[in-house]
């Protein structure tokens, strides 16, 4: 399990700098967004909402489960889309280019929606874990002020408002990462549908 859960991330980091012909793009603007702009839009919202992350964690858990349910329908379907894009006799250049821009385009799909539903599973473990412990999302950190005297330190308080920080940026981070990652699994959609559209005749 654990196995496949990795080779699901290492999949979906890969998607990231791959391009439709199957080629590396290591500064990608995927890549950049993921790995930089939203772990920085992550800490801002934390920052901003020391007092409280969220005010129902209840409906984010709700939405995840029904978009995890229905992403898992659509994803045990794309084996047999992959059956229709077998090479075939006397195909063109041009055919068999875009043959494998399609079929990239499917694997990236299927790298981004397992990866989002992936995510939406943590996602919903950390918003169950709240429920266990309240404070989690509900402390208000503006009560606590930066110490000027080492003395002063408590460090008991001061390591449970780090796993604070990092529990909420975390949750943060994978919900904008499920929100990223979906919308990127959509485009790869419809650039398959378009495809199967122009076959039509």
């Amino acid at each position: 399990m654990f196995l496949n859960i990795k080779n699901i991330k290492i999949n979906a980091k890969k998607s990231l700098y791959t391009n439709i012909n199957g080629d590396e793009e290591k500064w990608s603007y995927a890549y950049i967004f993921v790995k930089i702009i939203i772990p920085i839009i992550s800490c801002l919202i934390v920052y901003i909402n020391q007092d409280k992350l969220m005010e129902d964690p209840k409906v984010i858990v709700m939405l995840l489960s029904l978009f995890s349910g229905l992403m898992f329908g659509v994803l045990i379907k794309i084996p047999d889309k992959f059956k229709d894009l077998e090479p075939k006799e006397n195909e063109t250049k041009l055919d068999e280019t875009k043959r494998k821009q399609i079929k990239n385009y499917l694997k990236l799909f299927m790298y981004s929606l397992s990866y989002s539903i992936l995510v939406a599973l943590f996602s919903i473990f950390f918003v169950i874990l709240n429920s266990f412990f309240p404070s989690l999302i509900e402390l208000d950190l503006t009560k606590y002020k930066v110490i000027e005297d080492i003395k002063q330190l408590d460090l008991l308080t001061t390591l449970l408002l780090i796993i604070i920080i990092f529990y909420r940026i975390l949750l943060v981070n994978y919900l904008l990462n499920f929100l990223f990652f979906i919308f990127r699994a959509v485009t790869n959609l419809y650039e398959f549908m378009l495809y199967e559209f122009s076959k039509i005749k």
